[in-house]
Formats: structure tokens, sequence, C-alpha cells
């Protein structure tokens, strides 16, 4: 096995690891923070949803495809950045950032990335989009709320839907990201796979646990609202809205 494909293998499963770990309270905070479900069955209805948009969609992110010193220089870079804002303690989006170092790896080739305007316009608008979605929408459900009380019930049944829907788009997205970086490759998709779940299992469940466990709680409705409309920093538009809402 070539060196740069060793090292390859070795970085994505770092970031993947790291990624769902990291991404594991977005996908399922607002629904176990409002009580909608246990955190231990959140983490395996994340893990499911992980493993099965990696598997069945995953491969739509060809668009991503790079040479290997590309993909190992973007990696390189990613961890690196990680590092020193962890250090720092700034919270820093790592498939952003892994995107944003494949963009500048392949201009220096004097190559663009066929979905980098599309991308970049996508996270200029992104704030702005999300704010007025969120405030819209919880107005809107507010409304409903107040008509009745057993409304809440659809509002925590949702909640866990969403976390299903955010870990699958997850899954798709960003672990797909990491999979085109190793074309694909069936190793590749052994490894993420396997640090995905390890991830989510090692460093994630400890957030969630802390949020089934918190003095202060969200509401059903505002951890509905806040889970549907929660889009991470992704470095694409992601196929599914997003989480949480309450009240």
């Amino acid at each position: 096995m070539p060196v740069t494909v060793f090292v390859n293998y070795v970085l994505a499963f770092a970031l993947s690891f790291l990624v769902s770990g990291n991404n594991l309270s977005a996908n399922a905070g607002a629904a176990v923070g409002s009580r909608s479900i246990d955190y231990k069955y959140a983490l395996l209805i994340a893990v499911l949803g992980y493993v099965l948009g990696l598997w069945l969609q995953g491969m739509y992110m060809r668009a991503n495809v790079v040479r290997g010193e590309v993909a190992m220089v973007a990696m390189i870079v990613t961890v690196t950045i990680f590092v020193i804002g962890e250090s720092m303690r700034v919270p820093i989006s790592l498939t952003g950032s892994l995107y944003a170092s494949l963009v500048g790896a392949s201009l220096a080739l004097n190559h663009l990335l066929g979905n980098a305007p599309l991308v970049l316009g996508y996270w200029l608008s992104l704030p702005i989009i999300v704010m007025l979605l969120s405030y819209f929408l919880y107005r809107s459900l507010g409304v409903f709320s107040r008509l009745s009380f057993r409304y809440i019930g659809i509002y925590r049944i949702l909640s866990i839907i969403t976390v299903f829907l955010l870990s699958f788009s997850f899954g798709a997205n960003n672990l797909g990201l990491l999979w085109a970086l190793l074309n694909f490759s069936y190793r590749g998709f052994i490894i993420i796979t396997l640090s995905s779940i390890l991830g989510a299992l090692l460093i994630g469940w400890r957030t969630l646990y802390r949020l089934s466990t918190g003095l202060f709680t969200l509401g059903p409705l505002t951890g509905f609202v806040e889970v549907l409309v929660d889009v991470d920093p992704r470095p694409w538009p992601p196929r599914h809205l997003n989480e949480e809402g309450g009240r």
C-alpha cells in the first residue's frame, strides 16, 4: 500500500472519529435535553443514521473526489486547525475546515471544485436563512401549542424522528465527504463506519448524558424547532432540514 494511501486512511479515521463524536450533540441534543428520548436510545438512532446515510447516499459526494496528495494535505490542515482550536477553547466546524482546506489545496493545482461557488454562497446566506426560518416556525408552532396541550406529544415524536434524519444527513454529507477523499474504496467505507461509531460511543455519549441529567431543560416545542432548523456548517446544502425546538 502506498504511503499516501495509508496516511489518508489514518487521517480519515481520526477525522471521522472526531466529527462523529462532536456532532452527536447537534443531532440529538435537543431531543435529549427536552426529555423527548433517553440518551441511550438517541445514541443508537444517531449511529444507525450515520451508517445508513453513508451507505445509501455517501457516494453522491463524487464532486469532491481529488488526488491522494490533495486529500492528504486537506486532512492534515484540518487536524492542525482542530488542535489549535481545542487549545484555544474555540469551537470549530471540522467538516467546514476540511472542505475549505480541500478548496485551497485544489486551487494550488489551478483547479476549482465544481460545487465550490454553490457551497460558498450557501455558507454566506445560511445564518440569515436559519434565523428567519427559526423565528417564523417557532411563532407558527407556538400558536398551535396554545390551542391544545396534546400537541406536546407530537413535538416529542417529531423531535425523535429528526434525530434520525439529521444523523442520516450527517452520514450522507459529512462522512460521505471523507469517503470521497478515499475514492469510495471498500476499505475506506469500513474505516469511516467503524471510526464514526467509536466516536459516537466514546466521545458523543458524554454530552448527551449531561443533557439528560441537567437541571435546566428545553421544552418539547423549543427542542423541536431547534432541531428542525439546526443546520450544521457543512460544505453543501444538507438534504434534510434539522432539529430542535421547545417551549
